[in-house]
């Protein structure tokens, strides 16, 4: 194994003959990145303890990934950089996958160490990231981050322009599960990577497809065990292709080979977070929206990339219920119960940079258009230029009043 405190030692350059002969198997192009990314924690399950139920399944998943993530390498017999922590589930499911000969170097993710240290293919073949922790409740954890917190995504996502370089230069990452931390699109487990994980969880039984076959896998290696994470489809035309699928027919995981990070496409949704209508009471004014006032009535939000921004305006109305559905007020249902009913107003449409902005808005929307007073919801929505949309609308409440 090998340690970080500044320059590597490569300790053992024995690599079995297995991994040769895998090699062999997938040639890669010149300075192609290979990525593999997946809902399985088969690092947990091959490197547990022996006293844990279910240790040392999901060995030959490990291996198989292993292999393809380093074959593309401009030197396949390069160590693999393991971001792994506590109990070290990726060091021992290589020692158990390869045996003690395969080299790598161990680093901390949220270790100042990692903050400075060289991702390169003259240094590593691939980058193996270890699994994350699920709830609070399970008995055996995985080894990134903490049950309500996440230092080591955060810290990972941070060397995220390096990760691509590493891989654009012909170097091969392979993802393990996100787990809690990777089963939302607005969670950070995959946030560096070009997929998008689904709002739900996986439902067995698993189904081992031809190209997960073609790639060296077995169907034990995705049947045997409890699985975390789904994956969108990817766009046609995209590299990526599928390894396996849920029940459901989700993607679970998936693997691709390009010569450039940006040759996987843009599958990465916007997300918005920490939307704000300041104040919750906004008296209103003649001012027109306008982006970049911090002061005074307006509107914050978060933004996780550029992307064009939709807010969406609902006055709050009484309606009547009829069929189980919220109806506007006639004469013919008066009688019915009433409900709380929101009726579109008008939008706000705007390009936003990446990261915290606001927005001046004291009701009116256009020269020629203002909100009436009254109670409303607001809605905002994301889209980039990849034609990437949130999938996860935010929604405030305000009132407006006369000024």
């Amino acid at each position: 194994m090998l340690s970080h405190g500044g320059a590597a030692r490569r300790i053992g350059c024995v690599i079995g003959s297995c991994i040769g002969t895998c090699i062999m198997l997938f040639p890669a192009t010149a300075s192609a990145g290979r990525l593999i990314a997946t809902g399985h924690d088969a690092d947990h399950h091959c490197g547990r303890a022996d006293a844990v139920a279910g240790a040392h399944e999901q060995c030959h998943f490990f291996q198989v990934a292993v292999n393809y993530v380093r074959a593309g390498a401009p030197d396949p017999t390069k160590p693999v950089l393991v971001l792994d922590r506590g109990a070290l589930d990726v060091v021992s499911s290589l020692d158990r996958a390869f045996g003690p000969g395969l080299p790598r170097a161990v680093i901390d993710p949220r270790s100042p160490a990692f903050r400075a240290a060289p991702i390169t293919t003259g240094l590593y073949s691939a980058v193996i990231i270890a699994s994350s922790r699920g709830p609070a409740n399970d008995p055996s954890p995985q080894d990134l981050n903490e049950f309500g917190s996440t230092p080591d995504s955060d810290a990972i996502n941070v060397r995220a322009g390096d990760l691509r370089t590493f891989y654009g230069g012909g170097g091969g990452i392979y993802v393990n599960s996100g787990n809690t931390h990777g089963d939302d699109p607005t969670d950070p487990y995959y946030a560096f990577l070009p997929v998008t994980v689904r709002g739900s969880r996986v439902k067995s039984p698993f189904v081992l497809t031809d190209a997960g076959r073609a790639l060296g896998m077995v169907d034990n290696d995705v049947v045997c065990c409890p699985t975390h994470n789904t994956i969108e489809p990817p766009a046609d035309g995209s590299p990526f292709r599928t390894i396996d699928t849920d029940s459901l027919g989700r993607i679970v995981s998936v693997y691709a080979e390009s010569q450039r990070f940006s040759g996987l496409g843009d599958h990465v949704r916007p997300r918005i977070t920490a939307l704000r209508v300041r104040p919750r009471r906004l008296k209103r004014g003649k001012a027109l929206p306008k982006l970049g006032v911090n002061t005074g009535r307006r509107i914050t939000f978060t933004l996780s990339e550029d992307a064009t921004v939709t807010l969406k305006f609902e006055r709050r109305t009484t309606g009547r219920r009829v069929g189980g559905k919220c109806r506007r007020t006639t004469s013919a249902n008066r009688g019915r119960s009433k409900c709380t009913r929101y009726v579109a107003s008008g939008t706000l449409k705007r390009d936003v940079n990446k990261g915290a902005s606001s927005l001046r808005f004291q009701g009116r929307l256009s020269a020629s258009k203002r909100l009436a007073l009254g109670r409303y919801r607001i809605s905002a929505t994301a889209k980039d230029a990849a034609g990437n949309a949130q999938t996860h609308t935010r929604r405030k409440t305000f009132r407006l009043v006369k000024r």
